[in-house]
């Protein structure tokens, strides 16, 4: 009945990789030239940086928030930003770190890039009502956000 309305059908369009984003010129990019930082690592070593996060409420900020939980110690200056474009240039500026997703990466003259280990995945889905009969400039939306995706 009405309950069932709000049920969601969810199609899984990709698994992204969230990568530590820090300023070139920052000391451990030069101590470790590798492309991976070990989770623990990242928060002992840049809990005292300042850490751009995005807002509450996203993908982005509960995967950040868990992995500080996780070890009990969180950033002393954690500020939230408002869309990846602003927290990438602000690291590119030098004025701290933060999480930036692998198709979002840019600015590499200016920010390092790291892999997590683990790995940080958030996930990108299209999701609409169940047993929603879709009309066709619906059905050519989806099919351009699918086929997006797929490339």
């Amino acid at each position: 009945g009405y309950a069932a309305s709000f049920l969601l059908e969810r199609g899984l369009l990709r698994e992204e990789e969230l990568l530590f984003a820090i300023p070139i010129q920052h000391p451990y990019c030069r101590e470790n030239p590798s492309d991976e930082i070990h989770e623990k690592e990242l928060v002992l070593q840049f809990y005292r940086e300042n850490f751009f996060i995005s807002r509450k409420g996203t993908a982005n900020r509960q995967l950040g928030d868990q992995l500080f939980n996780r070890y009990g110690i969180f950033p002393a200056a954690l500020y939230e930003v408002n869309g990846i474009p602003m927290t990438r240039d602000m690291i590119a500026q030098g004025i701290g770190v933060g999480f930036i997703p692998a198709s979002c990466r840019g600015d590499e003259e200016h920010i390092r890039y790291y892999s997590l280990s683990p790995k940080l995945f958030r996930y990108n889905a299209l999701l609409h009502r169940k047993n929603l009969i879709l009309n066709q400039p619906e059905q050519l939306f989806y099919s351009y956000v699918i086929g997006y995706y797929r490339d």
